[in-house]
């Protein structure tokens, strides 16, 4: 049986509401196995709400407030909850380096900082990721349907900002992705 329009809303609402904690507990050590259970039990019991209780036209009400509720349940379970086993964090922190907050868990200072560096890079890196592609977008969609806002007139002269922003960024991300 094919997935209705209202299966569609509600499993939208699901990811929504277990995204962020499925992520954090890549960055945190402190994220626990009961509070990605509470998020998911969060975003079960709240989706058919806001379904009936919030329209159709205000998706985006929808999507912010799951994931609102769900991220914020699943970390209150997680720090009223005892942490997870430390050997298992630790092994994993060894294998894998992740970035993020991961102090108690490195075994020495310079990996912690290390760690949250990279979480601090990769953050960095990904807006000037998104600032490229959107000015990108914008600068060749602007100039294909000879368009601009209203303070900046000249369809050319915005189309040739956007691009220029876009460059610059790329240049940015590729000198910030270059190991040191």
């Amino acid at each position: 049986m094919p997935c209705t329009r209202d299966c569609r809303r509600r499993s939208r609402l699901l990811g929504a509401g277990m995204g962020i904690m499925l992520l954090l507990r890549w960055l945190w050590w402190r994220i626990t196995a009961a509070g990605e259970l509470a998020s998911i039990a969060t975003s079960s019991l709240l989706a058919p709400v806001l379904v009936a209780a919030i329209p159709d036209s205000s998706e985006a009400v929808r999507l912010l407030a799951i994931a609102a509720a769900s991220t914020t349940s699943g970390i209150l379970v997680s720090l009223l909850t005892a942490p997870s086993d430390r050997r298992p964090l630790e092994a994993f922190f060894a294998r894998v380096r992740p970035p993020g907050l991961w102090g108690p868990i490195a075994r020495e200072p310079g990996e912690a900082r290390a760690a949250r560096a990279r979480l601090w890079g990769g953050l960095a890196r990904t807006a000037l990721a998104s600032l490229a592609l959107f000015t990108a977008l914008v600068g060749l969609g602007s100039w294909l349907v000879r368009s601009s806002p209203r303070w900046l007139p000249s369809v050319s002269a915005w189309s040739l900002l956007m691009l220029a922003c876009s460059a610059l960024a790329t240049l940015a991300l590729a000198r910030s992705s270059r190991p040191s």
